[in-house]
């Protein structure tokens, strides 16, 4: 399931930010977005990719800040694996967008209706895999 939004708030509403948790045990496996990992809400939109195994892989995207924990996690590559627990703060969502996105990708089923071959490289591991 791709780009289910969540609307925390309307747009340009407020500047306040909703903390943004781990749905569950995952492993953080990429952060994307601003260089300055460190940049202010109003100025950036990073996505976070996790992972629960090797064929569960989820994402938030429209993340306005980083938590301090993956902030020093991510500060010197933007592609790793690390453990977190579920309900561990991983940054926060909202200001003035008031909404965020998430998704899910579960490679242990195939939809024969979806022509694979259009979505990605059918040869490719992780995110780089078809999405449908």
């Amino acid at each position: 399931t791709e780009h289910m939004y969540f609307h925390i708030s309307g747009g340009g509403s407020t500047t306040a930010i909703t903390q943004l948790k781990a749905p569950g045990d995952v492993y953080l496996i990429e952060v994307s977005g601003p260089a300055n990992l460190n940049i202010e809400a109003g100025d950036n939109d990073f996505s976070i990719k996790f992972a629960l195994c090797k064929d569960l892989f989820g994402y938030y995207n429209h993340v306005k800040t980083l938590s301090d924990e993956v902030k020093n996690i991510f500060s010197s590559t933007r592609r790793l694996v690390h453990k977190v627990s579920a309900g561990t703060v991983i940054g926060g969502v909202g200001h003035l967008q008031g909404n965020f996105d998430l998704g899910t990708y579960d490679y242990r089923i195939k939809n024969n209706f979806a022509n694979p071959s259009r979505y990605g490289d059918l040869s490719a591991t992780g995110f780089g895999r078809p999405r449908s």
